[in-house]
Formats: structure tokens, C-alpha cells, sequence
């Protein structure tokens, strides 16, 4: 757009209407990451696709989440959510510039998860809900990961 002189184009939509769609996709993702806030990574119809309801069902469907809590993928959510919170505020946030608050939250929670591990506790976040990510065993297997893109 810039290249071809068309940025003055941006002028002809009100603020609003880009407001109001930013704010309907933050709200959706919102509603899609809290089944994953609280452990629950499956739907028993198939792939959690929709978090709406739609046709025949019910409201009652976006509380389905709330019934199957993991209590340490819970904790360590909140846990998570607070340090960015706390790390974005100015006491923090002018003293240590150069950190996200989001990484710190990420090595806090892999730090809490292997704390449960050591202690076999029963808050340990299994398997199912951890990123797998394939580790190559050689540099012909590693080369083999990568792809052209198809356009």
C-alpha cells in the first residue's frame, strides 16, 4: 500500500469499525485459550474448533471447560498471568528493560513443573498438555525437518 501510494486509503474507515474488530478478536481469543488455562485440550465431539455456541447448542457449552479443571495447569496459568502483570508494571519495567515478562513466565512454569515432577506431586502437567517437540539424531535427519514452502 505504501508503494503504491494508497495509506490515505486507511482514512475512509472509521476508527470505531477498526476498534470494534480488534476488540471481537481479542475476545475470541480470549474465549479459545481459557479451555487450555485450565487443562482441558480436548472436546469430546472432535477438535475443539468452536468455543460458540452454534445451532442446537447451549450456552451452558462454553462452561464444558470449568467441569474438567487440571489444578496444576490452573496454578501455574495464574501463577503465569501474575508475573506478566506484575512485570509490566513501571517498578519493574524500568529497571529491567530487556526481559519480556513473558519469557520470565515461561521459565518460571517449566521451573514450577519440574518442582511437582521432583516432589511427585499430584499437580505434575502430563504429557498430553506439553509441547513435543522431535528432536533430530543426526544432521541428515535434522535437514529433513525443513521444507520449501509450496505456493
Amino acid at each position: 500500500m505504501s508503494v503504491a501510494k494508497l495509506g490515505g486509503i486507511a482514512n475512509y474507515f472509521p476508527s470505531s469499525v477498526i476498534k470494534g474488530m480488534l476488540t471481537s478478536i481479542g475476545i475470541l481469543i480470549i474465549a479459545k485459550q481459557i479451555p487450555h488455562a485450565v487443562g482441558y485440550d480436548r472436546n469430546e465431539k472432535g477438535d475443539l474448533t468452536e468455543l460458540l455456541p452454534f445451532g442446537d447448542e447451549d450456552w451452558h457449552e462454553l462452561l464444558l471447560p470449568l467441569q474438567h479443571i487440571d489444578v496444576g495447569v490452573f496454578i501455574i496459568c495464574i501463577i503465569s498471568i501474575v508475573i506478566m502483570l506484575v512485570w509490566d508494571s513501571p517498578f519493574i519495567k524500568k529497571r529491567i528493560k530487556f526481559i519480556p515478562g513473558a519469557l520470565v513466565a515461561v521459565i518460571v512454569s517449566i521451573a514450577l513443573n519440574e518442582i511437582f515432577k521432583s516432589t511427585n506431586s499430584g499437580l505434575i502437567v502430563g504429557p498430553d498438555h506439553l509441547v513435543q517437540i522431535k528432536a533430530a539424531e543426526s544432521a541428515s535427519e535434522f535437514f529433513s525437518f525443513l521444507h520449501a514452502a509450496g505456493f
